[in-house]
């Protein structure tokens, strides 16, 4: 997602409280889509936000210790009730991110699309 991209989400502090908000928000929208699947595989995140694993490792550590995030079976990845109030108390209304919770566009199906059929479909 080209999105992910952007300038803040890349500077040092600013990139990591976005990124986390980003991941959060993936999840987000993946457990209101799909309740018989509301997880997502690190690869899956890693590829919607175009950053290798080791660039999120942090990002992941600081959610799971904070409870907002957690793995599910087969070590994908589910929000939480905490993360879930999270996303829905800090989430700006202008964000870019809000319009991927809102969208709903996202889906299992789009993941294993070309990158280019993914940002067409956005």
């Amino acid at each position: 997602m080209p999105l992910f991209q952007a300038r803040a989400f890349v500077d040092e502090k600013e990139g990591e409280v976005n990124r986390r908000l980003g991941v959060l928000c993936l999840l987000y929208a993946q457990r209101r889509r799909t309740s018989e699947h509301p997880t997502l595989t690190l690869l899956e995140i890693e590829a919607l936000m175009g950053y290798p694993r080791e660039y999120l490792e942090f990002t992941f550590w600081y959610l799971r210790e904070k409870e907002y995030i957690k793995r599910a079976d087969c070590s994908d990845f589910a929000l939480t009730a905490a993360g879930a109030d999270f996303v829905e108390e800090h989430m700006p209304a202008q964000s870019v991110l809000h319009r991927l919770l809102e969208s709903g566009v996202y889906s299992q199906s789009t993941a294993a699309m070309p990158a280019e059929k993914r940002m067409s479909v956005q």
